[in-house]
């Protein structure tokens, strides 16, 4: 659900008519967040370099880290990964100094998005194999889920396809277990692609099939589609058994 902008520039307003340097800079951050929720990042950056200054006035380290947070946010919409990654790095500078586990993902979230727009997957990925030992030290399956979905195509990226299969099997485990068909589909499509990319193209078919019974019962025809079509040209792609091998069989 998104912000609503004008109650958020209300209560904005309210906060200045109060002079509660808090309350403003906690408006701040609402306004900027509006902002972005509607990808209209050159307005979010006043209201986050105000939100900014409120912060280091009131020495509210972490209240600077959520700044630099959505104003990594902020440079990634106009395009500008590597001033991105400058203010993941300097959140979770802040998040790693105060033991925010929750903070940290998402900075190193954030900081592979940057990475990785930026062409290094190379630095992106460690920077989401950190933020996965964080959640897997604390349980939370969902945003392992959400780790995995991001890390198993960098490794694709950069053809480490056994890594890249492992990942879509462990998200695809985790995700069933938290009962989203949705994710248990996507992960099957990257498993079997990853396994027809090696060679194995038997065990590919199968997972791609499980993937079009989930997309179709999930009611999405298109992705479900997209599947038969993939496994259409796999099929196709399989050598035709030999006349030897055929009298083999008849015999």
């Amino acid at each position: 659900m998104k912000i609503d902008l004008n109650e958020a520039l209300d209560q904005l307003e309210n906060m200045r008519e109060l002079d509660s340097d808090e309350g403003v800079a906690n408006a701040l951050l609402k306004v900027a967040m509006a902002y972005l929720e509607r990808g209209k990042a050159e307005m979010a950056a006043e209201p986050l370099e105000e939100a900014y200054y409120y912060c280091r006035r009131l020495d509210n380290d972490l209240g600077r880290a959520h700044v630099s947070l959505r104003q990594g946010q902020m440079e990634l919409l106009l395009g500008q990964p590597v001033q991105a990654a400058a203010k993941y790095r300097q959140a979770l500078e802040v998040y790693q100094s105060q033991q925010d586990i929750a903070g940290q993902v998402s900075a190193l979230e954030g900081l592979a998005q940057a990475l990785a727009v930026g062409g290094s997957p190379d630095q992106a990925a460690p920077a989401l194999e950190q933020a996965l030992a964080l959640t897997a030290g604390h349980g939370d399956q969902v945003a392992a889920v959400l780790l995995r979905q991001y890390l198993a195509p960098l490794y694709r990226q950069m053809g480490r396809y056994e890594d890249a299969l492992e990942v879509y099997l462990a998200m695809g485990q985790a995700a069933q277990e938290l009962g989203d068909l949705q994710r248990v589909a996507l992960a099957l499509v990257g498993a079997g692609s990853m396994q027809a990319q090696t060679g194995r193209t038997g065990v590919a078919l199968k997972n791609l099939e499980q993937a079009q019974r989930a997309f179709t019962e999930l009611g999405q025809a298109t992705l479900a589609s997209q599947v038969e079509q993939e496994m259409a040209r796999l099929r196709a792609a399989q050598p035709s058994p030999s006349p030897e091998t055929l009298e083999g069989r008849d015999a």
